[in-house]
């Protein structure tokens, strides 16, 4: 069966270009797994929450689905996964 892969962005409306990947990079490198890694009070989450809206609703419409999502013809990954099954 398809598998939904969502991916975190680096990129944040009304901030320019480059400033995610820019704040990620100085907090794995100041605070990733050391005593300092905490939520911080600037963080902005409502992107997540966004994100986990949209994760729920697609879960709760595939779930509440007359039939259950289906590979396109020819994907790769519906062969590997018919192959893994054997």
């Amino acid at each position: 069966m398809p598998a939904l892969d969502p991916s975190e962005g680096a990129d944040y409306v009304g901030k320019p270009e480059g400033w995610g990947l820019e704040m990620r990079e100085k907090f794995t490198a100041e605070d990733y797994h050391k005593p300092s890694d905490k939520v911080k009070p600037y963080w902005d989450l409502r992107g997540a929450v966004e994100d986990l809206q949209l994760l729920g609703e697609v879960g709760y419409r595939i779930a509440n689905a007359k039939t259950y999502p289906t590979w396109k013809a020819g994907s790769e990954f519906q062969a590997k996964r018919v192959e893994m099954l054997k």
